[in-house]
């Protein structure tokens, strides 16, 4: 294999196959919902909820099949006679996920929706929730992602800024900490590239002082690279750190999705570049 091909067989690894994390493992399957009926009192299917501490109730029908969801911000606080029926949301308008789906639509799906019903053909076998987005199989999804785009980043500045070059890019103490690592990894004989050393940070540090490789990328200034990348590296400590939540409410699940659809594209857009080169 020629030097040319074993290069786009390596980036073609990269991100291939696609990673997808499948909606099973971040889902609440139907059999542990708390559910309600259209003729219930809405007042009671909302204290039903709370007591499981559920935001929402699937609404079944008389054949104890699953018909839509209620939400339980909306039964609060409503006169005695008022029905859950009155305010239903049906299935087909929930933002409905397929049990194939992958986090990717998950993301897209509740950020219209707090909450979307999962479906295996005609039958309901889950509820997928914003909340069930901090979870670890979620995390994995962005991490895979990340450690991709900071990959394919390492190999376009390693491309663009040969010999080490990129390093006088570097604040300081990054550069004490990649030269003494440096050194120590070469009296333990052990030979790695030293763009090996960098993080995702260290690389939007260094392509935000190189003008023709933040253009390659698409970005007319150094201030949008940093303000759509940045949002990357805040992702990837949140996501590293268990005890930072991912979504907490719709602001943070706006500013989720728009990193998740900045994240995957940019990834593709390093892609096409290195396959290029």
């Amino acid at each position: 294999m020629s030097p040319s091909s074993l290069h786009t067989a390596i980036i073609d690894q990269l991100i291939q196959p696609r990673i997808h994390i499948k909606l099973p493992s971040i889902m609440t399957p139907s059999r542990q919902l708390i559910s309600t009926i259209a003729g219930a009192s809405a007042r009671e299917a909302a204290a039903r909820a709370k007591n499981g501490a559920f935001d929402q109730l699937p609404v079944v029908n008389d054949r104890s099949q699953i018909t839509g969801l209620v939400y339980v911000d909306q039964l609060m606080n409503l006169p005695v006679d008022a029905l859950v029926s009155d305010y239903v949301v049906p299935l087909e308008e929930s933002g409905q996920l397929r049990i194939a789906h992958g986090i990717s639509k998950a993301v897209q799906i509740l950020h219209r929706h707090p909450a979307s019903l999962v479906t295996d053909g005609a039958k309901v076998v889950g509820l997928v929730h914003r909340s069930d987005l901090n979870k670890h199989p979620s995390r994995t999804y962005f991490y895979l992602w990340l450690s991709s785009l900071e990959m394919m980043l390492a190999r376009l500045v390693a491309l663009r800024l040969p010999g080490n070059a990129w390093i006088e890019h570097l604040g300081e103490q990054a550069q004490i900490r990649v030269l003494g690592k440096m050194e120590v990894e070469l009296r333990r004989n052990n030979s790695i590239d030293p763009i090996e050393y960098l993080d995702l940070s260290n690389l939007v540090r260094i392509i935000a002082k190189n003008q023709i490789i933040y253009t390659e990328l698409g970005f007319d200034s150094r201030k949008r690279l940093k303000d759509e990348i940045g949002g990357l590296v805040d992702l990837r400590h949140d996501i590293m750190h268990p005890v930072r939540t991912l979504v907490s409410d719709a602001e943070s699940m706006n500013v989720l999705a728009n990193r998740e659809k900045t994240l995957r594209a940019i990834n593709l857009t390093v892609q096409r570049i290195l396959k290029r080169a």
